[in-house]
């Protein structure tokens, strides 16, 4: 990393244990699967990432994801972390992934109690219908919104059937812009980075909705060796 010039100040490199490994599996309808090896990560706990603090102190804006493969913060750890954000006058996002072990009911319950004290919840749709009794998005969406406390926003995305994003204010809907996939892997996280972006600059939640989805647009219809989206390059496709 350091050679290909990547800050490697706040790597906390643990001898001996085996680096994870996460496999994607495209599918030739451009969705695909992951079979991940923890290996490293399951030592990552609230102490890992405090010990970091440095790194995100200046941050105003925290994403915590990735929730169901770190073992080693799991509800306790997660609810101890978003508390010191808090504490620090950060705005929470927190996005789970899915639960490969079926979302049993302990799972469902402490991930509604995390994000309840998150600002803003970014699950998938299918996420969303496993936390929920809800089918639709729209249902889901309200029973997310509302058991929540401290929760400012829920947004569900629904691949090609766009976004959907509830505030005190009101619903929104985003409708996908019409690409065509040929590889899923990353979508996510670039909505999420929109999202993230959007709040930093105070947009509405339209333009911050269009602009996510436009990030998922880009890196879902070109060659992965392409690369990821810069916020000019968003910018252009916007504007065509």
């Amino acid at each position: 990393m350091e050679g290909a010039g990547v800050d490697v100040a706040h790597v906390d490199p643990r001898p001996g244990a085996p680096t994870g490994v996460s496999v994607g599996i495209g599918r030739e309808d451009g969705e695909r699967s992951f079979i991940t090896h923890l290996g490293h990560l399951e030592l990552l706990d609230i102490g890992s990432v405090l010990r970091q603090r440095p790194a995100w102190q200046e941050a105003r804006c925290a994403l915590i994801s990735g929730y169901f493969l770190l073992p080693g913060l799991q509800f306790e750890g997660t609810r101890a972390l978003i508390d010191e954000l808090h504490g620090e006058g950060k705005t929470v996002l927190f996005d789970t992934g899915w639960d490969v072990q079926g979302w049993p009911d302990r799972s469902v319950e402490q991930v509604l109690q995390l994000a309840d004290v998150a600002d803003v919840f970014l699950p998938s749709l299918n996420e969303a219908q496993a936390l929920t009794d809800g089918h639709t998005p729209e249902r889901c969406l309200e029973s997310l919104w509302q058991r929540s406390g401290r929760l400012k926003c829920v947004i569900i995305k629904m691949g090609q059937a766009g976004s959907i994003a509830r505030m005190g204010e009101g619903t929104w809907h985003q409708a996908a812009f019409p690409v065509s996939p040929l590889d899923t892997t990353g979508a996510g996280d670039c909505f999420n980075a929109g999202i993230a972006l959007g709040l930093l600059r105070d947009w509405d939640v339209p333009r911050t909705l269009r602009f996510a989805n436009a990030l998922a647009a880009i890196v879902i219809s070109r060659p992965r060796q392409v690369g990821y989206p810069t916020l000019r390059q968003a910018e252009e496709y916007l504007g065509s």
